[in-house]
């Protein structure tokens, strides 16, 4: 029997595997910016805050006593 070749041979996927490749890629870079915008930022401004020293007025041997802050 002979056979009938429709097209669907290896070398017409080639644009459906680059279609999926790019969409891969596509849904990695969303990924990324999704994570990042939503949790590592915080987490960069939360390592660049610190507390305020609180300074205690020390008066000649007198006990010193904190100030509310």
């Amino acid at each position: 029997m002979a056979m009938i070749e429709l097209g669907f041979g290896r070398q017409n996927f080639h644009p459906l595997k680059r279609k999926s490749s790019l969409l891969l890629k596509l849904i990695a870079v969303v990924f990324a910016v999704l994570l990042f915008c939503e949790f590592l930022i915080y987490y960069l401004a939360i390592f660049q805050c610190n507390w305020p020293e609180v300074k205690t007025t020390a008066s000649d041997g007198e006990q010193t006593t904190r100030e509310p802050v």
